[in-house]
């Protein structure tokens, strides 16, 4: 029935209403690890998806296909980090770790068995920065100590953070899609409240 009504997701944010930047390598580098435990629960190779762009041009700054791995972590939180970008507003909106690929999953139909979106709303205050976590119930029941102590570990990394739970489905092949992917800021703001 999953192909009627879909699989069945925890969906963890982790949330600040501060300016912590996450997205930078010298934030990033302290959750990473955790983050790589998590990514590592899917048998496929996880890639990455960032967008970021200058303010103000029409385009998004170009990285190329990028593998789940130290160096691509490295790559996504400074390739556009330099004195001649910082002048021009690089704008981080956020950044997508898919297992398996964004590309397969979209091409059979299939949904992820890890979704890790490290978003960034710097003028909405509720929801300033954060790390939604999406992980279907077959896996977040077989693994729950595991999440457990990554999450914390997340938490602990992330200052002025806190952590929300709700349970989501995942419909890949709605004409009109929700997914957990595209969540809006008016939905990750309710799931903060809660």
């Amino acid at each position: 029935m999953e192909w009627l009504f879909g699989v069945k997701y925890k969906v963890w944010v982790i949330n600040t209403t501060t300016k912590s930047e996450i997205y930078l390598w010298k934030n990033w580098k302290s959750i990473l690890p955790s983050i790589n435990e998590l990514v590592n629960l899917s048998q496929h190779q996880a890639y990455l998806r960032t967008f970021q762009s200058i303010e103000f041009e029409n385009r998004r700054l170009g990285f190329g296909r990028m593998k789940w791995n130290k160096e691509n972590n490295i790559k996504w939180t400074t390739k556009f980090r330099t004195k001649e970008y910082e002048k021009k507003n690089l704008k981080f909106d956020n950044t997508e770790i898919w297992a398996p690929d964004w590309n397969y999953c979209y091409r059979e139909g299939k949904q992820p068995e890890i979704f890790i979106n490290v978003y960034h709303f710097p003028n909405i205050e509720k929801i300033q920065e954060g790390i939604l976590i999406a992980i279907p119930n077959k896996i977040a029941k077989r693994n729950k100590e595991l999440l457990e102590n990554k999450l914390n570990q997340i938490l602990a990394a992330i200052p002025h953070s806190n952590l929300s739970l709700i349970s989501r489905r995942w419909m890949p092949n709605r004409k009109f899609p929700n997914r957990i992917e595209d969540m809006n800021p008016q939905e990750l703001t309710k799931i903060v409240s809660q």
